[in-house]
């Protein structure tokens, strides 16, 4: 049986996957927007970071609306595109890695739509969202 995410399509092992990047991904925005809600002392975190600019939790972030966000986007969107044709293209030929660049894929959307809400987002994440070297691992190339 195959399930229809984010315009990819997945069998139910590559399903698994795609919900734990986004349980993934998800756990870390519910962190993160605790953190920017409360601080230690009943200071809100982004009055700290004002007050600590060299913070750095606050320099691995990047925030909505900046120009840094503006230059993830178009990276996103590209990395974007790229996974889910290879996932489309190795959906018959190799599921494994079908199935891994529709996991990619869905964590880019799951970035994107973050950036689009006014969020920000973990430079790490993004790091990893962007690395396909893990396809190496099924024998494809990335």
């Amino acid at each position: 049986m195959r399930y229809q995410i984010a315009g990819c399509s997945a069998s139910a092992p590559g399903l698994a996957l795609i919900l734990a990047a986004a349980l993934k991904a998800a756990a870390a925005l519910i962190l993160v927007s605790a953190c920017e809600v409360f601080q230690p002392g009943g200071e809100s975190l982004k009055q700290f970071e004002q007050s600590t600019p060299a913070d750095p939790v606050a320099a691995d972030m990047i925030k909505p609306r900046t120009p840094e966000a503006a230059a993830a986007l178009k990276q996103i969107g590209a990395k974007l595109e790229a996974d889910r044709m290879n996932a489309k293209s190795y959906t018959g030929s190799d599921q494994q890695i079908g199935q891994y660049y529709s996991h990619k894929a869905a964590e880019l959307q799951f970035l994107k739509n973050q950036l689009e809400s006014n969020q920000a987002i973990s430079k790490h994440q993004l790091s990893e969202a962007l690395d396909n070297k893990g396809v190496l691992e099924y024998g494809g190339t990335p």
